[in-house]
């Protein structure tokens, strides 16, 4: 056998292994359901999809319930003191911790609020206020008053010129006098 049937031989053999893994590729394809993986993996997508917004709405939540200003800091609970509900805050370092607590003979409810206070918040002028219309309370913290005012850099004033006597070249500009 010479080189040339040789390589005509390794050719063949080859051309032979790769039909074979087509088929098989081609088969391993035709046995997987696609339908029923794209549907998993669309409810999947779906599923993702909905925890996010809830993760968005949460936080659009908290958003509206921390609010800090130029004048103070201030974070809203739902609360309703007619219902029976009471209301704790209390000041930890630069944590405002705010409870809500319901008890009943049948339920017993805890809502806690725990939010970082800037550094420029006077926390001993805390102040709490019961909106029993919307049913909410909000604690405030003013911001602290700077008392130190800001020293103006006071500017020796130019001199300014009286260019009532100055002579105007050609076009009407001044020009220095020589």
């Amino acid at each position: 056998m010479g080189l040339r049937d040789k390589m005509l031989s390794l050719i063949d053999s080859s051309a032979l292994q790769a039909k074979n893994l087509v088929d098989t590729i081609n088969d391993t394809f035709g046995k997987i359901n696609f339908d029923n993986h794209l549907s998993y993996l669309a409810e999947k997508r779906d599923s993702l999809i909905e925890r996010g917004n809830s993760l968005m709405k949460d936080f659009g939540d908290l958003l509206k319930q921390v609010k800090d200003s130029f004048t103070d800091f201030s974070v809203t609970v739902p609360f309703d003191e007619e219902a029976g509900e009471t209301l704790e805050y209390s000041v930890e370092g630069d944590k405002l911790t705010v409870e809500v607590k319901f008890q009943d003979d049948n339920t017993v409810r805890e809502n806690k609020t725990v939010v970082m206070i800037p550094e420029n918040c006077d926390t001993s002028k805390i102040n709490k206020t019961l909106n029993k219309v919307t049913k909410t309370a909000v604690i405030s913290i003013p911001k602290k008053v700077d008392n130190k005012k800001e020293e103006t850099v006071q500017r020796p004033a130019r001199p300014q010129r009286d260019r009532r006597n100055q002579p105007r070249g050609k076009g009407g500009r001044f020009v220095k006098k020589d």
